[in-house]
Protein backbone atom coordinates (compact mmCIF):
# COMPACT_ATOMS: atom_id res chain seq x y z
CA UNK A 1 0.00 0.00 0.00
CA UNK A 2 2.29 2.77 -1.27
CA UNK A 3 1.54 6.39 -0.34
CA UNK A 4 -1.74 5.48 1.37
CA UNK A 5 -4.14 8.43 1.55
CA UNK A 6 -5.21 10.05 4.80
CA UNK A 7 -7.60 8.23 7.22
CA UNK A 8 -9.44 5.67 5.14
CA UNK A 9 -13.21 5.94 5.32
CA UNK A 10 -14.10 2.57 3.87
CA UNK A 11 -17.08 0.45 4.84
CA UNK A 12 -14.43 -2.15 5.60
CA UNK A 13 -13.84 -2.35 9.32
CA UNK A 14 -10.28 -3.13 8.36
CA UNK A 15 -9.73 0.29 6.83
CA UNK A 16 -11.69 2.65 9.02
CA UNK A 17 -9.67 2.29 12.19
CA UNK A 18 -6.10 3.38 11.52
CA UNK A 19 -4.36 6.59 10.33
CA UNK A 20 -2.05 5.58 7.49
CA UNK A 21 -0.91 8.86 5.93
CA UNK A 22 2.67 9.35 7.07
CA UNK A 23 3.19 12.48 5.00
CA UNK A 24 0.26 14.56 6.25
CA UNK A 25 0.89 13.49 9.85
CA UNK A 26 4.67 14.12 9.55
CA UNK A 27 5.63 10.94 11.32
CA UNK A 28 6.45 7.32 10.64
CA UNK A 29 3.82 4.67 11.14
CA UNK A 30 3.74 3.06 14.54
CA UNK A 31 4.48 -0.65 14.72
CA UNK A 32 0.77 -1.54 15.01
CA UNK A 33 -0.18 0.77 12.10
CA UNK A 34 2.55 -0.70 9.90
CA UNK A 35 1.44 -4.23 10.77
CA UNK A 36 -2.12 -3.29 9.91
CA UNK A 37 -1.08 -1.72 6.59
CA UNK A 38 0.99 -4.79 5.70
CA UNK A 39 -1.93 -7.09 6.58
CA UNK A 40 -4.31 -5.05 4.43
CA UNK A 41 -1.94 -5.15 1.48
CA UNK A 42 -1.60 -8.91 1.75
CA UNK A 43 -5.33 -9.53 2.22
CA UNK A 44 -6.63 -7.36 -0.60
CA UNK A 45 -3.82 -8.00 -3.09
CA UNK A 46 -4.60 -11.71 -2.75
CA UNK A 47 -8.28 -11.08 -3.45
CA UNK A 48 -9.40 -12.33 -0.03
CA UNK A 49 -12.93 -11.16 0.77
CA UNK A 50 -14.51 -14.04 2.70
CA UNK A 51 -15.06 -12.92 6.31
CA UNK A 52 -13.62 -16.08 7.87
CA UNK A 53 -10.55 -15.81 5.67
CA UNK A 54 -10.06 -12.11 6.41
CA UNK A 55 -10.43 -12.77 10.14
CA UNK A 56 -7.85 -15.52 9.90
CA UNK A 57 -5.41 -13.26 8.06
CA UNK A 58 -5.79 -10.53 10.65
CA UNK A 59 -5.28 -12.96 13.52
CA UNK A 60 -2.22 -14.44 11.82
CA UNK A 61 -0.79 -10.94 11.42
CA UNK A 62 -1.40 -10.24 15.11
CA UNK A 63 -3.81 -7.35 14.45
CA UNK A 64 -5.78 -6.64 17.61
CA UNK A 65 -9.50 -5.95 17.64
CA UNK A 66 -10.48 -2.34 18.49
CA UNK A 67 -12.92 -3.60 21.14
CA UNK A 68 -10.18 -5.54 22.90
CA UNK A 69 -11.63 -8.93 21.97
CA UNK A 70 -9.40 -11.99 21.99
CA UNK A 71 -9.40 -12.62 18.23
CA UNK A 72 -11.10 -11.62 15.01
CA UNK A 73 -14.00 -13.81 13.89
CA UNK A 74 -16.40 -13.57 10.98
CA UNK A 75 -19.08 -12.55 13.48
CA UNK A 76 -16.98 -9.77 15.04
CA UNK A 77 -16.06 -8.44 11.59
CA UNK A 78 -19.70 -8.46 10.50
CA UNK A 79 -20.77 -6.71 13.69
CA UNK A 80 -18.04 -4.12 13.34
CA UNK A 81 -18.94 -3.49 9.69
CA UNK A 82 -22.58 -3.00 10.66
CA UNK A 83 -21.59 -0.45 13.32
CA UNK A 84 -19.42 1.42 10.83
CA UNK A 85 -22.12 1.48 8.15
CA UNK A 86 -24.64 2.71 10.71
CA UNK A 87 -22.41 5.61 11.70
CA UNK A 88 -21.66 6.44 8.06
CA UNK A 89 -25.40 6.62 7.43
CA UNK A 90 -25.93 8.73 10.56
CA UNK A 91 -23.27 11.14 9.31
CA UNK A 92 -24.88 11.27 5.84
CA UNK A 93 -22.04 9.41 4.13
CA UNK A 94 -24.12 6.57 2.69
CA UNK A 95 -22.54 5.44 -0.57
CA UNK A 96 -19.14 6.91 0.24
CA UNK A 97 -17.83 3.99 2.29
CA UNK A 98 -15.16 3.03 -0.24
CA UNK A 99 -13.91 6.57 -0.85
CA UNK A 100 -10.62 7.86 0.51
CA UNK A 101 -10.65 11.16 2.44
CA UNK A 102 -8.67 12.97 -0.26
CA UNK A 103 -11.65 12.29 -2.56
CA UNK A 104 -14.10 13.98 -0.16
CA UNK A 105 -14.90 17.59 0.61
CA UNK A 106 -13.74 19.16 3.86
CA UNK A 107 -17.19 18.83 5.38
CA UNK A 108 -17.45 15.18 4.39
CA UNK A 109 -14.05 14.45 5.91
CA UNK A 110 -15.28 16.10 9.11
CA UNK A 111 -18.32 13.83 9.12
CA UNK A 112 -16.13 10.79 8.38
CA UNK A 113 -14.06 11.63 11.46
CA UNK A 114 -17.23 11.64 13.58
CA UNK A 115 -18.32 8.32 12.08
CA UNK A 116 -14.94 6.71 12.83
CA UNK A 117 -15.06 7.96 16.40
CA UNK A 118 -18.60 6.74 17.11
CA UNK A 119 -18.03 3.35 15.45
CA UNK A 120 -15.68 2.22 18.23
CA UNK A 121 -18.29 2.99 20.93
CA UNK A 122 -16.09 5.19 23.14
CA UNK A 123 -16.78 5.95 26.80
CA UNK A 124 -15.40 9.49 26.48
CA UNK A 125 -15.24 11.77 23.44
CA UNK A 126 -13.02 14.83 23.05
CA UNK A 127 -14.00 17.17 20.20
CA UNK A 128 -12.27 20.30 18.89
CA UNK A 129 -14.54 22.35 16.60
CA UNK A 130 -16.02 19.19 15.00
CA UNK A 131 -18.80 20.97 13.09
CA UNK A 132 -16.85 24.00 11.86
CA UNK A 133 -16.37 22.82 8.25
CA UNK A 134 -20.03 21.89 7.67
CA UNK A 135 -22.54 23.93 5.70
CA UNK A 136 -25.44 25.39 7.68
CA UNK A 137 -28.07 22.74 6.93
CA UNK A 138 -25.71 19.78 7.30
CA UNK A 139 -24.39 21.23 10.55
CA UNK A 140 -27.87 21.28 12.07
CA UNK A 141 -28.55 17.67 11.04
CA UNK A 142 -25.19 16.29 12.20
CA UNK A 143 -25.37 18.17 15.49
CA UNK A 144 -28.79 16.63 16.13
CA UNK A 145 -27.68 13.11 15.19
CA UNK A 146 -24.57 13.41 17.31
CA UNK A 147 -26.44 14.83 20.31
CA UNK A 148 -29.03 12.05 20.09
CA UNK A 149 -26.27 9.42 20.00
CA UNK A 150 -24.30 10.68 23.00
CA UNK A 151 -27.51 11.17 25.00
CA UNK A 152 -28.80 7.69 24.14
CA UNK A 153 -25.46 5.99 24.82
CA UNK A 154 -24.63 8.18 27.86
CA UNK A 155 -21.22 9.10 26.43
CA UNK A 156 -19.28 11.75 28.33
CA UNK A 157 -18.27 14.42 25.80
CA UNK A 158 -16.01 17.47 25.95
CA UNK A 159 -16.70 19.85 23.07
CA UNK A 160 -14.36 22.76 22.36
CA UNK A 161 -16.05 25.52 20.38
CA UNK A 162 -15.82 29.25 19.73
CA UNK A 163 -19.46 29.31 18.61
CA UNK A 164 -21.43 30.70 21.56
CA UNK A 165 -24.79 29.49 20.24
CA UNK A 166 -23.41 26.00 19.56
CA UNK A 167 -22.18 25.79 23.15
CA UNK A 168 -25.70 26.42 24.43
CA UNK A 169 -27.41 24.14 21.87
CA UNK A 170 -25.11 21.19 22.56
CA UNK A 171 -24.14 21.32 26.23
CA UNK A 172 -25.55 20.81 29.68
CA UNK A 173 -22.53 22.55 31.22
CA UNK A 174 -20.27 25.24 29.76
CA UNK A 175 -16.76 26.08 30.96
CA UNK A 176 -15.76 29.59 29.84
CA UNK A 177 -12.05 30.32 29.41
CA UNK A 178 -10.33 33.69 29.34
CA UNK A 179 -7.97 34.82 26.60
CA UNK A 180 -4.32 33.90 26.97
CA UNK A 181 -3.42 32.14 29.37
CA UNK A 182 -6.77 30.39 29.21
CA UNK A 183 -7.95 30.37 32.82
CA UNK A 184 -11.48 29.35 33.83
CA UNK A 185 -13.63 32.44 34.38
CA UNK A 186 -17.06 30.84 34.68
CA UNK A 187 -18.97 27.57 34.76
CA UNK A 188 -22.53 27.72 33.47
CA UNK A 189 -25.19 25.05 33.88
CA UNK A 190 -27.55 25.04 30.89
CA UNK A 191 -30.96 24.43 32.43
CA UNK A 192 -32.82 23.86 29.18
CA UNK A 193 -34.87 20.84 28.04
CA UNK A 194 -34.06 18.73 24.96
CA UNK A 195 -30.48 17.95 25.90
CA UNK A 196 -30.35 15.43 23.05
CA UNK A 197 -32.07 17.65 20.50
CA UNK A 198 -30.16 20.86 19.65
CA UNK A 199 -32.66 21.57 16.86
CA UNK A 200 -35.41 21.95 19.46
CA UNK A 201 -33.13 24.04 21.65
CA UNK A 202 -32.54 26.44 18.78
CA UNK A 203 -36.25 27.25 18.88
CA UNK A 204 -36.36 27.78 22.63
CA UNK A 205 -36.55 31.52 23.43
CA UNK A 206 -34.67 30.94 26.68
CA UNK A 207 -31.42 30.28 24.82
CA UNK A 208 -30.97 34.02 24.33
CA UNK A 209 -30.31 34.54 28.03
CA UNK A 210 -27.54 31.92 28.01
CA UNK A 211 -25.92 33.28 24.86
CA UNK A 212 -26.05 36.84 26.19
CA UNK A 213 -24.36 35.70 29.38
CA UNK A 214 -21.50 34.18 27.41
CA UNK A 215 -21.30 37.32 25.31
CA UNK A 216 -20.97 39.41 28.46
CA UNK A 217 -18.42 37.12 30.14
CA UNK A 218 -16.17 37.28 27.10
CA UNK A 219 -16.65 41.09 26.90
CA UNK A 220 -17.41 40.83 23.21
CA UNK A 221 -19.58 43.94 23.28
CA UNK A 222 -16.45 45.98 24.03
CA UNK A 223 -13.98 44.10 21.81
CA UNK A 224 -12.42 46.15 19.02
CA UNK A 225 -9.82 43.69 17.76
CA UNK A 226 -8.72 40.11 18.16
CA UNK A 227 -5.90 39.67 20.65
Amino acid sequence: MSNPPNWMVSQSALKVQFPLDVQSRCRALTESEQAFADALEAIFSNGIHDMDAVAGELNSAGIERPDGGAAWTAESLTSYLAAINKELDECHLHGFGDYYPYQLSGGMRQRAALARMLAIEPDVILLDEPFSALDAQTKIIIQRNFAETIARESITTLLITHDLAEAVFMADRIIVLSERLGTVIAEITVNLPDRGNPTARRQNPEITENINRLFSLLKLQDAEEIA
